[in-house]
């Protein structure tokens, strides 16, 4: 029985056994007092409904709040992970199967799982990065920048900008900025770089400044560096060390060193089936294709060709190494001559010093080959008969040597 009804039941009952005026007058008078007794407990649930408490309305924002920080958090390592953000709807399902409260809270209508969504927060993450490090670079003293340019896939110019610094004694390279260039000459770059830190105030800073070896950049009269240097008179120009490693041997020119590393290493770890396939393809392909590829069967079954090819398997090695430190993000110069000097050394004495019995030392994986396919008649691998003759291996030791004492 619900509280009005109650009280119309009464009022009725009352009214009934009412047998004159007096008593009439005293059952109204009871009932207008059971009213105001009634009246609060009629109206606290109404209140109660239409004004929610503010400790309710804080869990709502909290709520929402720590749900658009998971969501930020979840676009910031797909960034750091270089994962395209159109998998942003299938992380989040993954943190609701995992049942993440952050992720799969029902108490607020946000909405923000899609790429859409995800292309905003990236933006936003990206500014607060951005102006922290401008931040810093107004608090800095001296400031160096490192610069390459490169083609997307649409053939639009960009240029891509770290800065190097130091702020309370901690040295910090950051990536700066990606801009499009308008066109690839040295005008177009240097107003680009100038216009950036001129909005900031701080283009006198400028002490450093590190680039490839292209004549854009490095021009002594009108490249990149030149015209800076007109502005700053004190700035120090670097040609990136390892562009210059990359140009020394001048007869890999058409791939990049740790490419060619790969590309040399992951033959040699497959010529037995490289062997395979190109047999095959030799019997199964058109007259136009077979000549080429028996042609290159041969070569490859070539003994002196594979001894060649483990060398460069060993030096490239060694190179790819030597370039990756050059690329370290906290490498001192001071220690590049070092790390060049023990590079040629270790080199030189694999190749160019003899052991005791009057044999070149040679690298780990030449010397792996020469042991499983040692310089003698009737070699094969697997079913692959190899070509060998007597002078192969003084050949071979003759090419290493004049190789290396060209460039040593």
């Amino acid at each position: 029985m619900s509280i009005l009804q109650y009280y119309s039941k009464t009022s009725n009952e009352s009214l009934e056994s009412s047998s004159d005026e007096g008593n009439f007058n005293n059952n109204i008078a009871e009932s207008a007092e059971l009213i105001n007794k009634i009246k609060p407990l009629i109206q606290k649930p109404i209140v109660q409904h239409y004004q929610p408490s503010k400790k309710l309305k804080f869990n709502c924002k909290t709520e929402a709040y720590e749900y658009t920080c998971c969501l930020m958090k979840i676009i910031f390592w797909l960034a750091k992970n270089d994962i395209p953000l159109n998998k942003f709807p299938n992380v989040i399902q993954l943190e609701q199967a995992l049942e993440s409260q952050k992720i799969i809270s029902t108490s607020n209508s946000i909405t923000y799982e899609n790429p859409i969504s995800g292309r905003e927060f990236l933006s936003a993450i990206a500014l607060s990065i951005e102006k922290k490090i401008w931040q810093e670079l107004k608090n800095t003293s001296f400031i160096g920048i490192m610069i390459d340019k490169s083609t997307d896939i649409a053939c639009e110019s960009h240029m891509i900008i770290h800065v190097k610094y130091c702020i309370q004694g901690v040295i910090k390279v950051k990536y700066l900025k990606l801009i499009q260039l308008q066109s690839k000459d040295a005008d177009s770059i240097f107003n680009a770089i100038i216009t950036l830190f001129d909005e900031k105030e701080i283009t006198s800073k400028i002490t450093s400044f590190t680039s490839d070896g292209a004549s854009v950049m490095l021009r002594k009269r009108n490249g990149v560096a030149a015209k800076i240097a007109e502005r700053n008179s004190y700035l120090f120009t670097t040609h990136c060390i390892a562009h210059r490693l990359a140009l020394a041997f001048f007869q890999i020119h058409e791939i990049r060193w740790l490419s060619w590393y790969e590309a040399v290493k992951n033959l040699c770890l497959t010529i037995e089936p490289l062997m395979n396939t190109l047999l095959e393809m030799s019997i199964t392909s058109n007259r136009n294709q077979k000549e080429s590829i028996i042609q290159l069967y041969t070569q490859i079954c070539d003994w002196k060709f594979l001894a060649v090819l483990f060398f460069l398997y060993d030096i490239l090695g060694y190179l790819s190494n030597l370039s990756k430190i050059f690329q370290q993000r906290h490498i001192q110069i001071s220690n590049i001559d070092l790390v060049i000097e023990t590079t040629i050394n270790r080199i030189k004495l694999e190749y160019l010093d003899f052991d005791d019995n009057g044999k070149l030392l040679l690298g780990e994986n030449l010397n792996k080959f020469l042991t499983e396919i040692p310089s003698e008649s009737n070699i094969s691998i697997g079913t692959h008969e190899l070509m060998w003759t007597e002078n192969y291996e003084s050949d071979l030791i003759a090419i290493i040597s004049s190789f290396l004492k060209q460039l040593f």
